[in-house]
């Protein structure tokens, strides 16, 4: 009876589930969730509850694999673990198994997990029936007389449309010069034309009055020498007085 009640024994049945939980949890995240010093822990653990000597120091060593399994299933609660890995692997089971653990901690920890397994699939379910209805409703085939249009039609009409052209109005026709305008324009011709033949004849003019002034200048008056020596004739016994003097 004690032998049935020893440690060992009370662990024994529970001593698989580590691995699948580990491999659960690592598949999440194995970078920041790596177990592999977690492993290597837990193994060290069953070694020295395996080679225990006497119930005292094998219960000290259960007490640890509790705590260790109280640490996985705290972990695997936060994983998101999909339906997928529950299908294919024993984790389900191996979990359910938990429940039926001495330790009451354990055992509440794996009642919570497969609870919320089982509400996560359940919410898959609805929403996969969900989508099955609403496919069935879609029939798989649509047949149409409509024929086959060309890429280019194709295109066509989904061309956005053309913008309009602006359409603008037409000028009006250029007003033609009425005779009384005409008759103005002649008078203001005419009157152009007598200032300009005014100033063409006031430059000619005081061109002309130029030149005769130039050609005064260059005229020498000219004296008859008769009337020089009769002017030297006197000057000069006024100039011999003035060298006596």
């Amino acid at each position: 009876m004690a032998a049935a009640r020893s440690p060992l024994r009370r662990w024994k049945p529970f001593l698989a589930a580590f691995s699948p939980i580990d491999d659960a949890i690592e598949a999440f995240h194995p970078t920041c969730l790596c177990r592999d010093e977690f492993r290597r822990a837990t193994a060290r653990l069953i070694e020295m509850l395996l080679d225990a000597e006497g119930d005292a120091e094998a219960e000290e060593h259960r007490l640890l694999l509790d705590e260790a399994m109280v640490e996985s299933l705290t972990t695997l609660r936060m994983v998101a673990v999909p339906p997928k890995t529950l299908a294919t692997t024993n984790l389900a089971t191996v979990v359910g198994s938990m429940r039926n653990h001495e330790s009451e901690r354990i055992r509440r920890l794996a009642g919570e997990i497969v609870r919320g397994w089982r509400a996560a699939v359940k919410r898959d379910l609805v929403t996969m029936g969900i989508a099955l209805e609403k496919l069935s409703q879609t029939p798989e085939r649509i047949e149409t007389n409509l024929p086959v249009s060309s890429d280019l039609d194709a295109k066509a009409k989904h061309a956005p449309p053309a913008p309009k052209k602006k359409t603008t109005a037409p000028l009006p026709p250029p007003k033609l010069p009425t005779d009384a305008g005409v008759r103005r324009e002649s008078v203001k011709l005419g009157d152009e034309e007598e200032r300009m033949a005014a100033a063409k004849r006031k430059l000619r003019e005081g061109y002309q009055e130029a030149e005769e002034a130039k050609k005064r200048r260059k005229i020498h008056v000219i004296e008859d020498p008769r009337l020089v020596k009769q002017r030297q004739q006197k000057m000069q016994p006024i100039m011999r007085v003035r060298s006596r003097a």
